[in-house]
C-alpha cells in the first residue's frame, strides 16, 4: 500500500495501491512489487534537508529547443534563493557541463559548499516529473519511489531522464521502490 499522508492533520489523504488495486484480475493495473508496505509522503511544507535540480543543458534532442537560453538563468535565481537555507543538489549532463555550471554559480555569489553536483545525462530539466520521490516507510527509514517516465506520453526524449531515481538511489545508498505507474505520462506539451 502506497499511501499519501497529511503530517499536518495526521492522517491519510491519498490511498495510492492497495492488495485489492494493484494487480488484481482483469484491472489492467501490475501487481505492485510489496503491497504490504506503506509509505507516506511527507507535506510540501514540511523541512526538508535539499532541492533536486536537473541543469539546463543543449545536448540532447530537446525536441530543438534551446534548454539554456530558456530556463538557465532561472535555474540560477532558484540556487541563488536556496543556497542560503539549504542544500542544492543538480544534476548536469557530464563533467564539463558540471564544471561550467560550478563557475558559473560561483561568479554570481553562490555558497558553493552548499551545492552538490552529479554528473549524470537527462534528456530535459523536470526532475519534478521524472526525478526521485522521496518517502517514509511504516518504519520511518526514507525510500526513493522510482514511478517510472515515458517523456510525457512518449512525446520527447525519455529514457536517460527515466534512470535519474535509480541513479540517486545507488550514489545515496538507499533502497528505492519501484513504482509500477508512470509518473505525469500524459501531459501535452
Amino acid at each position: 500500500l502506497l499511501l499519501l499522508h497529511d503530517f499536518r492533520r495526521k492522517k491519510p489523504i491519498t490511498t495510492m495501491f492497495s492488495k485489492v488495486f494493484g494487480g488484481s484480475k482483469g484491472s489492467g493495473v501490475p501487481p505492485i512489487p510489496d503491497p504490504d508496505n506503506i509509505f507516506t509522503m511527507p507535506s510540501e511544507e514540511n523541512h526538508h534537508e535539499g532541492t533536486w535540480l536537473q541543469w539546463p543543458h543543449n545536448r540532447s534532442g530537446n525536441r530543438g529547443r534551446d534548454l539554456v537560453k530558456r530556463y538557465e538563468e532561472s535555474w540560477i535565481q532558484i540556487c541563488k534563493a536556496l543556497h542560503c537555507i539549504e542544500r542544492v543538489h543538480i544534476v548536469a549532463y557530464d563533467q564539463d557541463e558540471s564544471d561550467r555550471v560550478q563557475n558559473l554559480l560561483s561568479k554570481r555569489g553562490c555558497d558553493m559548499g552548499q551545492i552538490d553536483f552529479y554528473e549524470w545525462p537527462t534528456d530535459d530539466v523536470w526532475v519534478r516529473d521524472n526525478g526521485p520521490v522521496f518517502v517514509f516507510d511504516q518504519h520511518n527509514q526514507m525510500h526513493i519511489t522510482d514511478w517510472g517516465f515515458n517523456g510525457w506520453g512518449e512525446r520527447a526524449d525519455y529514457k536517460k531522464c527515466n534512470e535519474i531515481p535509480k541513479r540517486v538511489a545507488k550514489e545515496l545508498k538507499m533502497p528505492i521502490t519501484t513504482i509500477p505507474m508512470v509518473n505525469e505520462g500524459g501531459l501535452s506539451i
